[in-house]
């Protein structure tokens, strides 16, 4: 074993990789910068481990590789890469680290499209004073949440000091995390909870199971004021059909920052599409102090388990995805 660590997120360089380093040093191995690359061509061949996100943290891996450590929460990219390395691989992700950033950003999205913003931001660009758009609002809605991990626990635990009437979280077990959900269906359900839903937050995992889950059926059992935000992702929704829902009227507004293909060409039909309010998949990213700090201290937490013969504990399961 080369014992040698390959840190490929340039935000985990400074004080991160020290305590990293601090404690890879106590078993033997070496953790280093895989960014340049130059780094990442002399380091990544010789990793035993590797921490990182996309493409660039494979291309180069070799039979040393033993466990693969997402810098991010969803593991779909590992999983259908191209270039996924053929023998037995470990592989775990971080996912709790990014709950807080990508709940926050789910609901400013939704307050947005409540609220007008848009609109009224447009209004203000051409330098008119108008206040009259009938406006949403939190309080007393029927909110609904595809998925009850890290994320949708989060987004439901903020959602509530708006004073919803129901919040209903949908997953495959029926268990309701942390209570922080006033009811519970399972995925098989959702289309009973669709036609009473005022808003539909999508936090699912990237899976096969939840591919292509948000259709154009399932978006006509919802009631027409509704709306739908996009925090999971992409391939959750189909694009060709929330552009027909959101054209034709069957939904109000929708808000997406993930999407079937990323990045996203500039002649894309979402650009033209009405009443949808985009952002570039950036809610997730390692942005803000407290994410990178759970990260880093995710991947220690780890690291120890790792050195130590125990189970990983945020090992992903390759054949359901997370």
């Amino acid at each position: 074993m080369s014992k040698k660590i390959a840190i490929t997120d340039k935000v985990m360089d400074g004080k991160y990789l020290e305590r990293i380093k601090q404690v890879a040093g106590k078993y033997g191995y070496e953790a280093v910068m895989a960014v340049t690359e130059e780094e990442k061509a002399l380091h990544i061949p010789e990793a035993e481990i590797i921490h990182g996100y996309g493409d660039k943290v494979l291309k180069g891996a070799t039979e040393c590789l033993k466990w693969l450590c997402a810098s991010s929460a969803g593991t779909d990219w590992f999983i259908n890469s191209d270039i996924r390395p053929k023998h037995e691989v470990l592989l775990s992700n971080c996912s709790g680290a990014y709950g807080v950033a990508v709940s926050e950003h789910a609901v400013m999205l939704f307050l947005q499209l409540l609220k007008r913003e848009p609109e009224y931001n447009e209004i203000i660009r051409k330098r008119v004073f108008k206040n009259d758009l009938w406006a949403g609002s939190v309080y007393q809605s029927k909110v609904t949440i595809l998925g009850t991990g890290d994320l949708g626990l989060c987004l439901a635990e903020r959602l509530k000091g708006f004073g919803p009437k129901q919040i209903v979280g949908v997953n495959r077990s029926g268990n309701n995390p942390g209570g922080a959900f006033d009811k519970i269906i399972t995925q098989e359900e959702v289309e009973s909870i669709l036609p009473e839903t005022d808003a539909l937050m999508i936090c699912l995992p990237g899976t096969a199971e939840t591919k292509g889950f948000v259709n154009l059926e399932r978006m006509q059992l919802m009631p027409s004021h509704s709306v739908i935000v996009n925090v999971g992702r992409g391939n959750v929704v189909v694009q060709d059909d929330i552009i027909k829902a959101l054209t034709e009227g069957i939904i109000k507004a929708a808000a997406l920052d993930v999407y079937e293909k990323e990045p996203f060409d500039a002649d894309n039909p979402l650009f033209d599409c009405p009443n949808l309010l985009m952002t570039p998949h950036c809610a997730g990213n390692m942005v803000m102090d407290y994410t990178v700090e759970r990260v880093c201290e995710i991947f220690c937490e780890d690291l120890e388990n790792y050195f130590n013969g125990r189970p990983l504990k945020h090992a992903v399961e390759l054949s359901v995805g997370y």
